[in-house]
């Protein structure tokens, strides 16, 4: 993975003050059985390498106490883009279930439903939220589009499967959104060497700050780079 050190945010992220803001929320993406066990049916490369990783950034998620958003591949037996029978994160099988370590205890599930409508403030009352998605791109779930249009967060610290497709995709649509992204770029795992780190390069050079485990791993949240941050409140 790149080696390069981190840099600052070039990020302005303005807020309304009268809804919560966070300082910092992690989201793992694709911390699947299909794509991290040893006999899942679309493993990544070096996952071994990359679970450890993963692992390591899950445990100091709950050290902090951090909210965390899980996104997750759930293909539908009889999608679209299914080809079965060998597909990855069919609905109902184990391959699409989430890591046990990945999970926590009291969480939300988002399922991928045409409505936009949600509950408010999810995080306030679960520390957990987990989205689903039927392809790379979580956007294309309206109800998910709608969480992070409306998530206040100064940092949101990134990693999982894939750097090449859903992770590229999530950090290129929160850009997008003016958020905020810290992609721990040693902890995306990929199917194609040079893809992912094509990928990676495409979203440093968009706006997003890039950090590796070892270094975050010694940083509390508040410590991470942060963008300047304007906060509008009723007055304004």
């Amino acid at each position: 993975m790149l080696g390069r050190r981190s840099r600052k945010s070039r990020m302005v992220a303005v807020f309304d003050g009268e809804l919560p803001i966070y300082e910092c929320i992690v989201v793992d993406v694709n911390t699947q059985r299909d794509f991290l066990t040893a006999d899942g049916l679309l493993r990544v490369l070096d996952r071994q390498i990359v679970l450890e990783r993963i692992k390591k950034l899950t445990d100091w998620a709950k050290r902090y106490r951090l909210p965390v958003v899980s996104l997750v591949d759930a293909h539908r037996p009889g999608g679209d883009n299914v080809r079965l029978p060998l597909f990855h994160c069919i609905e109902g099988t184990a391959g699409q279930q989430k890591l046990p370590f990945t999970l926590l205890p009291k969480r939300f599930v988002i399922d991928h439903d045409s409505s936009p409508s949600l509950p408010d403030n999810l995080l306030e009352k679960y520390r957990q939220v987990i989205i689903q998605k039927r392809t790379n791109d979580v956007f294309t779930n309206p109800r998910a589009d709608r969480f992070f249009t409306w998530l206040q967060t100064k940092r949101l610290v990134i990693f999982g499967i894939g750097a090449e497709r859903a992770v590229k995709a999530l950090v290129l649509g929160l850009l997008s959104r003016a958020k905020s992204p810290i992609v721990v770029r040693d902890a995306c795992g990929s199917w194609d060497e040079e893809a992912g780190e094509l990928a990676l390069r495409q979203m440093e050079a968009k706006g997003a700050v890039m950090i590796d485990t070892d270094e975050i791993l010694t940083l509390a949240p508040e410590d991470l780079p942060v963008p300047r941050v304007e906060i509008k409140t009723g007055s304004d």
